[in-house]
């Protein structure tokens, strides 16, 4: 759901670079990998979870994800983190458009946001990341991405100051061609 804002930031999917991780991985040559959420095996059925698969050959693998799958019983570490509802933060559309989320329910057990769980585990390796809340990584992001460049955490609301998302699904939405959004006769403001 966030593959344009991940492209924006550097990291673009590219099938050769799976292949030649796999590769580098069966050759040894990596020590271990951090996944999120994500089920290598489900997406890439060459590995194989079994005990040919190049992922064995890693001395370490760090799951970090809100759903049970077949990685997360591989992961010599899973991580729960908290889904869309349980956390702030901000995602990028297709479009390019970037829209903020605010946090609906609190995580459920010991869940977390990911970016909160990558503070924990890089306090632990001994580097200090300074953030304690999701706008303040949204800020060095706009200080340090183009296509986030003048961007202000704040400002993704909209004039009630509620966050700039999807109405909620409560509401009965008839959707006609090339007309508004309308709920109940009422039209929904376009977010």
């Amino acid at each position: 759901p966030n593959s344009k804002g991940a492209e924006q930031i550097g990291f673009k999917y590219d099938g050769k670079a799976v292949t030649d991780f796999f590769a580098r991985c069966e050759k040894g040559e990596v020590e271990g990998i951090v996944v999120f959420g994500q089920d290598l095996f489900s997406l890439y059925p060459n590995v194989g979870a079994t005990h040919a698969s190049p992922l064995q050959r890693l001395k370490w693998s760090r799951f970090i994800g809100p759903n049970h799958n077949l990685m997360s019983e591989y992961a010599s570490l899973a991580l729960p983190s908290a889904v869309h509802m349980e956390k702030d933060g901000t995602f990028t559309n297709f479009e390019g458009r970037v829209q903020r989320f605010d946090r609906a329910l609190d995580p459920i057990g010991e869940a977390k946001p990911e970016w909160r769980i990558l503070v924990n585990l890089a306090r632990q390796t001994g580097l200090h990341l300074h953030y304690d809340r999701a706008d303040e990584i949204f800020k060095d992001l706009a200080l340090s991405v183009e296509a986030f460049r003048g961007l202000d955490y704040e400002a993704l609301l909209n004039e009630r100051g509620n966050p700039l998302t999807a109405p909620p699904s409560s509401l009965l939405v008839s959707f006609k061609p090339d007309s508004p959004l309308h709920t109940q006769g009422e039209v929904i403001e376009r977010l």
